[in-house]
């Protein structure tokens, strides 16, 4: 908190919600999904350490969103066909490891084991910034022995092979354009976590290491 907000133990359901009209004063199209996600994680926190008599609630003030979906098999088989081979090797390991565009982009060959066939993510790489090393899938193994090693990342940038890829999104947007299918790219990684959890019944526990 800066200063214009109490100290940890004085905020409350008031405090949280002169912060939201606040923010919405000052920019009334800003979407407070980052503020909310943080200011609940930082009570949460609070409560458990005792600086907070009781959890705080933080409501969600953002219209409802529905920008994430669930792909079909269909879907997945058509964007992989359309797809470049480069691209093909982003949607395999979005789909069939769970790995988020981020965590794809940033690989370098250092980090991957095609002996032991397993991927190592460091924490400065990964979201939450915890670091995991993870088995590839089959299709994932296969793909990256087949892949050109044209400098230290396996999606090196355009220009200079030493520099990981910034961005798919010209790729992308042409692969689902030939595809016919409308989604995200995150839209891949909860692909791998629905087969995961619903159609293999795998250990939830399990598939939230995996994933990260």
């Amino acid at each position: 908190f800066n200063s214009e907000c109490p100290y940890m133990d004085q905020v409350n359901e008031t405090v949280i919600e002169e912060y939201i009209l606040a923010q919405q004063v000052k920019d009334p199209k800003r979407k407070l999904f980052n503020d909310i996600k943080h200011l609940r994680m930082l009570v949460r926190h609070a409560y458990r350490k005792g600086l907070l008599p009781r959890p705080v609630q933080v409501r969600d003030p953002d219209p409802p969103r529905s920008s994430g979906r669930r792909l079909s098999d269909a879907e997945v088989t058509a964007l992989l066909v359309n797809a470049s081979p480069e691209l093909t090797g982003q949607i395999l390991m979005a789909v069939t490891m769970g790995m988020r565009l981020s965590e794809v982009l940033r690989l370098s060959w250092d980090r991957v084991d095609l002996e032991k066939e397993t991927i190592h993510l460091r924490a400065q790489d990964t979201k939450i910034r915890k670091a995991r090393t993870m088995g590839m899938s089959q299709r994932v193994a296969l793909w990256l022995r087949s892949a050109p090693r044209d400098g230290a990342f396996v999606f090196p940038a355009r220009y200079g092979a030493d520099k990981p890829s910034r961005s798919n999104k010209t790729a992308w947007n042409a692969c689902k354009r030939r595809a016919g299918v409308r989604c995200r790219f995150h839209d891949l990684r909860h692909f791998f976590l629905c087969v995961a959890l619903l159609a293999k019944k795998k250990n939830p526990n399990h598939a939230r290491i995996y994933a990260g």
